[in-house]
């Protein structure tokens, strides 16, 4: 921990200055900074070297050319340059004293392989181990909703109940709700590991039609790495507390070291359950879910005929269903429309009675 975060940490805390002090000399100083080395001065060739070095170069490739070319170079009177041997020493003479000329420090490379292939070992690695490290350390929370319907209702319940079972999660609440004339709908919310969240996805949308689903992602990496923070300059704090109770010289002292250990302790219990929220958050991803009983599916694509044909055939459901709503109120409400009624008719019999 540094210096300057354990600074910050006291400063929130409740006590006197004088035990702030105190704390802050029983934390270790920081190191001073290294000095910077100072760059090592660069090698300088004279001129005159270079200029002999880079016209040998320049001879001994074009007499390698010369002689590993496919094509024969013949002068003018049609005699060959050399024979093969001489020229060969010749290159390979003029070769040592270019390299000799041209000598500087280079990069070593292992037996293994080439510059080239060593960097794109090294690359690979060091994304494998990236790619690792950020898997290990991002902590994502996972959240799904769906809505499938079913003309089965009692199945399908019982493939989602087997499916949560063999996903290894549990039922968190269930709500379902049934009325007189209509369908059943149930309403779930699921909670399954995250290693099975996508397998159970797919296994619940087989208990019936799918009409509607939606998945979101929450990156939580910031809020549990600054947690994880917190307890840690927390728990250093409780130790240096605790400390000092036990050198404490005077009642006063003690006293005041109790009341800042409880605030400390309190804190650390309050962070480490925000803590536990978010780890369990996200080991276990969570499913809202709900399953309508339906007597026909809802078409997901169709033609034009198809679409009216069904727009139809829900308005007359539609009318019917009303039809029958309206009849079950009145029936429920009779006493009401008999006394309204009666009510009527003696107003009509005064009226009457009043005119003649």
């Amino acid at each position: 921990m540094r210096w300057y975060e354990y600074k910050m940490e006291l400063d929130d805390l409740h006590a006197s200055d004088d035990l702030k002090a105190k704390l802050l000399a029983m934390q270790p100083a920081e190191e001073a900074p290294k000095p910077a080395k100072k760059p090592k001065k660069a090698i300088h060739f004279p001129r005159r070297t270079l200029s002999i070095a880079a016209c040998g170069l320049l001879c001994g490739v074009g007499l390698y050319v010369a002689v590993h070319s496919p094509i024969s170079l013949l002068p003018a009177g049609g005699a060959a340059l050399s024979s093969a041997p001489e020229t060969a020493s010749y290159a390979a003479y003029s070769m040592d004293d270019v390299n000799s000329a041209l000598a500087a420090p280079k990069t070593a490379v292992p037996a293994g392989g080439s510059a080239d292939a060593m960097s794109a070992r090294d690359a690979g690695g060091t994304g494998a181990l990236s790619a690792e490290a950020a898997q290990t350390s991002t902590k994502l929370i996972y959240t799904a909703n769906l809505t499938i319907e079913s003309k089965d209702f009692d199945a399908a319940r019982t493939a989602l109940t087997d499916a949560v079972s063999a996903a290894g999660g549990y039922l968190e609440s269930s709500s379902e709700s049934s009325y007189t004339g209509s369908s059943r709908t149930l309403s779930l919310t699921i909670r399954v590991p995250q290693d099975n969240y996508a397998s159970f996805l797919e296994a619940a949308a087989q208990a019936g039609n799918l009409v509607d689903k939606s998945e979101q992602v929450q990156d939580v990496t910031t809020q549990y790495m600054d947690i994880e923070a917190r307890l840690s300059n927390l728990t250093a704090q409780r130790t240096r507390l605790q400390e000092l109770q036990a050198s404490a010289e005077n009642l006063s002292d003690l006293l005041e070291i109790e009341s800042s250990l409880s605030d400390v302790q309190y804190q650390i219990e309050s962070w480490q359950s925000q803590l536990d929220w978010y780890s369990q958050q996200v080991s276990c991803s969570t499913v809202y879910l709900s399953l309508d009983e339906v007597k026909e599916y809802t078409p997901t694509e169709g033609s034009y005929l198809s679409q009216l044909s069904s727009a139809l055939r829900n308005g007359w459901t539609g009318f019917v269903s009303g039809i029958q709503q309206l009849t079950v109120w009145v029936v429920g409400v009779w006493p009401v429309l008999v006394i309204l009624a009666a009510a009527a008719l003696v107003v009509r019999f005064v009226r009457r009675r009043t005119r003649k």
